[in-house]
């Protein structure tokens, strides 16, 4: 099992997958949903910080085109 978390200064979400799925992979709907919970409560992200896990070019593009 493995678990990957978004975070403000409390859990925003968090999601459990088998151990083999690979960080990148849940990497985009982990920032939408972490955008779309903190937006509902009027606030905002200003900076998405991550290990070498979520490193790709995809990942980079994604966070430019929903302006961080």
């Amino acid at each position: 099992m493995k678990i990957h978390v978004s975070t403000s200064k409390q859990v925003i979400d968090i999601q459990i997958t088998q151990e083999n799925v690979h960080d990148i992979k849940k990497a985009k709907e982990l920032v939408e949903n972490a955008f779309r919970n903190l937006q509902e409560k009027g606030k905002r992200i200003f900076k998405v910080l991550a290990d070498k896990g979520y490193d790709a070019r995809d990942f980079y593009d994604f966070i430019k085109r929903i302006g961080f």
